[in-house]
């Protein structure tokens, strides 16, 4: 397990980032030659070392049954969730005065409305815009984001080059796209310095959205975001997703590609 730890809180430090699930993890220690993936259930080596308290600094977000995230092990549990996994859901209409935290920094972002059509499948969620998308007005604005290209792989389709047809090529596979926060404090774009967020009425939007089949997080922070607001819903298939941004390096092209197929449920 020695040799597990260290790696994942090597490519955690090396990354900047502040955790990882079991997945992407996965696929980085296989590709090493540590741990071996399973082809048809990708994490599932992993995961079954997670149940065995294996790395005992790793936890599920949102109580048992929901997905794991690995933390650096020098950080442990408490410093990454700030939240109990027993926490009863908030009303999205009222959110706790407590959610908000009251500040004097000028790092206030909202994000936008959700893209979608009635008849959307799947739904997308991130974390909320990063710099370079608010300024355009558009989702995964960032020319170095894979998004696109990773929604236009998996589709076997062209890379969309406007925003409307990026819109157009949501649509023929009914994919909506929209993001957890709805308003946070942030400087910069990383997910890590996102503070005080307040939710988006996800809860409302799968009701007039009951087409919905499978959720996708793109991204841990995403996931966990959505555990601190939210309970899953037993008819929803959830997936934990590679982030597409691009401060996410250790993973390359082709295996992003193959965990995002598993949304084309």
């Amino acid at each position: 397990m020695s040799v597990i730890t260290k790696f994942i809180d090597d490519y955690l430090t090396k990354s900047g980032r502040t955790d990882i699930d079991p997945v992407e993890a996965n696929a980085l220690l296989a590709k090493a030659g540590i741990l071996k993936d399973s082809k048809d259930r990708p994490g599932k080596p992993l995961r079954d070392l997670l149940r065995k308290e294996e790395l005992p600094h790793a936890f599920q977000a949102g109580g048992k049954g929901s997905s794991w995230t690995i933390p650096h092990s020098s950080k442990g549990r408490s410093s990454v969730s700030n939240y109990s996994p027993t926490k009863p859901t908030p009303k999205i209409q009222t959110p706790p005065k407590s959610v908000v935290k009251p500040t004097t920094s000028n790092h206030s972002k909202r994000s936008f409305a959700p893209l979608t059509t009635d008849n959307i499948e799947i739904l997308i969620l991130g974390t909320m815009p990063g710099d370079k998308s608010l300024e355009l007005g558009e989702y995964y604005g960032h020319p170095r984001n894979r998004f696109w290209k990773i929604i236009a792989a998996i589709t076997n389709e062209q890379v969309p080059i406007t925003y409307t047809d990026k819109q157009k090529l949501l649509a023929r596979h009914k994919i909506g796209l929209w993001d957890v926060a709805e308003a946070a404090e942030r400087k910069g774009s990383l997910d890590t310095d996102i503070l005080g967020a307040t939710p988006n009425d996800l809860d409302g939007f799968v009701r007039t959205h009951n087409n919905i089949k499978a959720i996708g997080f793109n991204g841990t922070k995403a996931q966990t975001l959505f555990a601190m607001f939210f309970q899953r819903n037993p008819k929803i298939t959830y997936f934990a997703l590679p982030s597409t941004s691009p401060a996410n390096t250790g993973i390359t092209f082709d295996e992003i590609c193959n965990q995002w197929r598993h949304i084309l449920i």
